[in-house]
């Protein structure tokens, strides 16, 4: 367990406390920068927050799993509340962005980063598949519906495995000393947008 826990924002958090080194060996946002409009003063400081040698570790959602895919294709055909849950659309922390892997490994390479490893993983818990298949419109589910959104989210695990296709991805990447890198501008060519209101 940590002897510290700061609540507040990175790096500014850090900057105002004493006691607290000025580099670190690693770094780790996991299921952050989806939610940051735009990441680049994020990743610029985590850039200069690392020590020499130290590595980033980032989990952010994929917009080549299955689930993703699948919301798509519905939301092309007007059925878009499973695209909107996934984009968290009309909650306090929404997703800006959705990734691939091209688009992650250009962006952090924009901003001074190696990719040292990359994999897509599965959702870590059946509940989060779960979660993202139910409805939020504050309407109470009858038994069916509950039903039959458990089969799909047990079916959406399946398919994943099936086609090895995970709807989230762990980066673990390194400062990079070649060459020069951007201090501003997200990089987000290649990401998935945000559904348009129908």
């Amino acid at each position: 367990f940590p002897d510290k826990v700061l609540n507040g924002e990175f790096p500014a958090v850090l900057d105002a406390v004493n006691g607290f080194p000025p580099r670190y060996a690693v770094l780790s946002a996991m299921d952050v920068l989806e939610h940051i409009q735009d990441p680049s003063p994020f990743l610029c400081a985590a850039r200069e927050k690392l020590a020499s040698g130290g590595m980033l570790l980032l989990k952010v959602p994929a917009n080549e799993g299955v689930l993703f895919k699948l919301a798509s294709m519905l939301s092309s055909a007007r059925h878009h509340g499973i695209l909107g849950r996934l984009w968290q659309v009309d909650f306090n922390y929404p997703h800006w962005h959705y990734y691939s892997r091209r688009s992650m490994r250009q962006m952090l390479e924009r901003h001074g980063f190696s990719v040292v490893a990359e994999r897509s993983i599965p959702f870590s818990f059946f509940s989060t598949a779960h979660n993202r298949v139910r409805n939020y419109d504050g309407q109470p589910e009858g038994a069916f519906n509950h039903l039959a959104k458990t089969a799909a989210a047990y079916g959406l695990i399946l398919l994943s495995y099936l086609f090895q296709r995970f709807d989230n991805m762990l980066v673990v990447a390194e400062p990079s000393f070649s060459g020069k890198f951007s201090r501003s501008g997200s990089g987000t060519a290649g990401f998935a947008s945000p559904p348009q209101s129908p």
